[in-house]
């Protein structure tokens, strides 16, 4: 890879072609293939005779959150290697105590320094590192694996105390003779993605020379992850990074807020109840492989990787849950783009955060291409450590797991991974620890079935079916989107055929029973009762709880009362589209009325015909989201200027009939 020095002298077009290339070898899709950065840069010192190395970025970041809120387990990482064949457990010790040996992060302790900041201590190799055993043979076939997944939760459920302990913990279950599971537990601190397959390799390796095959135990890599800390601490002192911090100041300013998530339960105020991260709860699905190859091919002749056509097709998930346009996604990057590091255990992973404004995106096809760009731009200034971009940029809630960004993406192109020694085979077998960093995560990766999906949400906010209905939502975009590329992008379907048949069957039929034919305002509250903290109004303003909307609509009711309004009074409506307009609709009809929708962006001709065509009572508008309608024939009531107390205007009226109108509108001709 060229260096960070060198690329930032070239011109931008090829910067732009280099940057393709690197989205695509992020992707998985096609290898780098220009030259490592020299060996020399990278300092190589003995770290046993050498001063301490510095923290890096990521490093500090996480020491500080664990500090923080020492009993977070959300950087509580949990794998499995799934041991088949006649094992031999001295032999698996002395592997396992090899590959500790052979890297310096997996023995390293974060005691706090006597300037309390952390201080990287790494303990020499020693006595053999111990399996904790544990044989569950005894147990019936159906009991095992269950039984092995309950001490797992309870080991990933266990905080690591940083200052005191490596961030390494092992357990070796038994079920048969023939077959093992050694599961890890570490901390984030340490350990990356990228990690886990190096871990297989080199762990089957030593077995097998340790179990008496032939072969050579594999060399200890010629760096460290301290040396990649000093590395990374020169080229933020020396400014090699400071372009790239200048394009994040510019690409992420007047980023939007939080993300109006279809959330089961509103956001609470400041970090959620575990800190940095919570407990989580998590839907998985699968495409099918023919869709996966048409997205890949769809995807391919926009000049694109599938990685690209699934955070499009994400984005626009997103935006037709929220109805935000300007979309904000955070995404890990590998990050190991220097040779040497290549081989070595260790958190090199980087965040990208990827912001898409999705306005004039008319198509599928024209999205992926808008994507495509947004990743070129992105992964041009991926280098830098995003802890760095948040220091820049101070966001209120730059203590937060997720300061500049509510949603991540993230990509694995390849399958769980399977290494073969002459008497047992080591195959990944993935373990969720049931914790959520984020407030909602969507991960993608290649089976051999298709495109495997998993969504993790935060569990204070939604709930398992809120998940399985969002994840569906996407493979149904997915679907249609790769069979109609072309159609505009709202047209697309989004609703499972099963959330398409209720709507037809159940939400759409008439009731013969009077008791049932309720108005819609007795409706509302009745659910507000029922769900008053559930999310009922969704906008890009913002969003109102069924016991806001209810209480909101029922003094302005009052309001509107006072005035006049019942039964077959017209009421016009001259708002855009805020929470606001769904307050104004409620209270009209729970004050008796009929609304009558006068859209803001009309001509004042068209707007005036109306008005006086149709005699309305009042018109309301609201001087803080809407331009001022012009002079017209009727009162004008602005919700924006202050009204008299609730308790001394009029009290309820009459109780409309379900003959009453409930509302007029006006249209063109063409919708009838």
């Amino acid at each position: 890879m060229t260096s960070t020095e060198d690329r930032t002298e070239i011109s931008p077009e090829e910067q732009r072609r280099e940057l393709t290339r690197l989205l695509l070898a992020e992707a998985g899709l096609a290898p780098p293939d220009s030259p490592a950065a020299p060996a020399a840069s990278v300092p190589g010192g003995d770290t046993a005779t050498s001063a301490p190395a510095p923290l890096t970025a990521a490093e500090k970041r996480m020491w500080f959150l664990r500090h923080l809120r020492p009993d977070d387990i959300a950087y509580n990482l949990c794998g499995g290697i799934r041991l088949t064949g006649a094992l031999d457990p001295a032999a698996l010790t002395t592997a396992v105590t090899g590959l500790v040996a052979a890297h310096d992060i997996l023995r390293t302790r974060y005691p706090t320094g006597g300037d309390g900041t952390p201080v990287r201590e790494i303990l020499p190799p020693g006595d053999p590192v111990a399996l904790d055993p544990t044989d569950l043979g005894a147990l019936p076939d159906d009991e095992r694996a269950p039984a092995a997944e309950r001490v797992i939760e309870q080991e990933g459920r266990k905080a690591f105390r940083l200052a005191d302990e490596t961030p390494l913990r092992l357990r070796l279950f038994r079920f048969t003779p023939t077959d093992h599971l050694l599961v890890l537990t570490v901390h984030h601190i340490a350990f990356d993605d990228h990690s886990w397959g190096r871990v297989l390799d080199e762990l089957a390796a030593h077995y097998a020379v340790a179990s008496g095959a032939d072969g050579a135990i594999p060399a200890r890599p010629s760096v460290q992850y301290s040396d990649f800390a000093r590395w990374e601490e020169r080229q933020l002192d020396g400014g090699a990074w400071d372009r790239q911090l200048d394009y994040w100041r510019q690409r992420l300013d007047r980023r939007p807020a939080s993300l109006a998530l279809p959330a089961d339960r509103p956001r609470a105020e400041g970090p959620p109840a575990r800190g940095g991260g919570t407990d989580g709860v998590r839907s998985d699905a699968l495409l099918d492989a023919g869709t996966g190859r048409a997205l890949r091919e769809l995807a391919r002749t926009g000049g694109t990787t599938l990685y690209t056509a699934l955070l499009a097709a994400y984005q626009a998930v997103l935006h037709r849950w929220s109805g935000e346009s300007d979309i904000v996604v955070g995404s890990p990057v590998v990050n190991r783009g220097r040779t040497e590091f290549e081989d070595v255990v260790g958190n090199f992973g980087n965040t990208v955060i990827l912001r898409t404004d999705l306005t004039g995106a008319e198509t599928f096809r024209a999205l992926v291409a808008r994507t495509r760009d947004t990743c070129a731009d992105a992964f041009a200034h991926q280098d830098i450590p995003f802890e760095r971009v948040v220091e820049a940029l101070r966001p209120a809630d730059a203590v937060g797991e997720a300061p500049l960004f509510d949603v991540v993406f993230s990509f694995v192109t390849e399958e769980s991974r399977r290494v073969t020694t002459p008497t047992v085979s080591f195959a990944e077998q993935p373990h969720h620890n049931g914790t959520a960093r984020f407030p909602l995560v969507l991960e993608a990766r290649e089976s051999a079935d298709g495109l495997a999906f998993g969504l993790t949400g935060r569990v204070d906010l939604f709930s398992r079916a809120a998940l399985d209905r969002m994840l569906g939502h996407l493979l149904t975009f997915l679907r249609d989107a790769v069979a109609r590329p072309e159609v505009p992008l709202g047209s697309l379907r989004i609703l499972t055929e099963d959330e398409e048949r209720t709507a037809l069957t159940q939400w759409s039929r008439s009731y013969d029973d009077p008791a049932e034919n309720r108005p819609l305002h007795r409706l509302v509250a009745d659910q507000a009762a029922r769900t008053p903290d559930l999310v009922a109004v969704v906008a890009s303003s913002g969003t109102l709880t069924y016991r806001e909307l209810d209480r909101q609509a029922d003094e302005l009711a009052q309001r509107l009362r006072a005035k006049g309004v019942g039964p077959e009074s017209i009421v016009g409506i001259h708002l855009t589209r805020t929470p606001g307009l769904v307050v104004a609709l409620l209270a009209v009809l729970k004050a008796g009325g009929a609304f009558m929708p006068l859209e803001p962006d009309w001509p004042a001709l068209r707007l005036r015909s109306v008005v006086e065509s149709s005699r309305p009572l009042m018109v309301l508008t609201d001087g803080r989201h809407t331009v001022a309608p012009p002079p017209l024939e009727v009162p004008v009531l602005d919700l924006a200027q202050p009204s008299a107390p609730v308790g001394t205007l009029a009290a309820p009226g009459v109780e409309p009939a379900m003959e009453n109108v409930a509302y007029v509108i006006h249209t063109s001709g063409s919708t009838g």
